[in-house]
């Protein structure tokens, strides 16, 4: 039959168990929160890193534009003086 010290280890042991899993719980909450935000500042680069590349582009394609306007108006001034 067991004693009241019995029981006392018992509760001890299952408030230890409970603690414990508590930790570990917190740790990995802590660790999926850090993968999170690691996640997260990769999309983050690679958003950026997207948004120059079009940017880049849209420079590049207005600066062609430009320059085809300046041929256009130079053959129409060749053209008609």
């Amino acid at each position: 039959m067991p004693t009241a010290s019995d029981t006392v280890h018992g509760m001890n042991l299952g408030t230890g168990l409970l603690a414990f899993a508590a930790v570990q719980a917190m740790q990995a909450g802590i660790e999926r929160g850090q993968q999170l935000r690691a996640v997260d500042r990769a999309h983050e680069i690679g958003r950026k890193r997207y948004v120059r590349a079009i940017q880049h582009k849209k420079a590049i394609q207005r600066a062609q534009a430009e320059d085809a306007v300046a041929a256009l108006m130079r053959d129409r001034k060749n053209l008609h003086g």
